[in-house]
């Protein structure tokens, strides 16, 4: 099964690695056209679109907090890393 502790990981650039990655791994998942292929992807989906979703609100509610603190450079690391959560979906 699938491994998110990349995507779990504490620093943002890392984080943004591996759903980059992720992103990946899901196109070449959605592409294949043999049936067990298609079974893995439909049983992953649904979880990771939960799991990303949670993500993607995570970062875009902290690169707001951090914005309206004027913490501009914060701000613009979370808004990337919820950029990079949003085209995984």
């Amino acid at each position: 099964m699938l491994s998110l502790q990349g995507v779990r990981s504490s620093t943002e650039a890392t984080q943004r690695c591996y759903l980059v990655t992720l992103k990946h791994v899901i196109k070449t998942l959605a592409g294949r056209r043999l049936a067990p292929h298609r079974k893995v992807f439909h049983s992953i989906t649904t979880s990771l679109f939960v799991y990303l979703m949670g993500l993607w609100n995570s970062h875009l509610q902290g690169g707001v907090a951090l914005l309206s603190k004027g913490e501009e450079g914060g701000a613009m690391q979370k808004m990337e890393t919820a950029r990079v959560c949003l085209k995984s979906e």
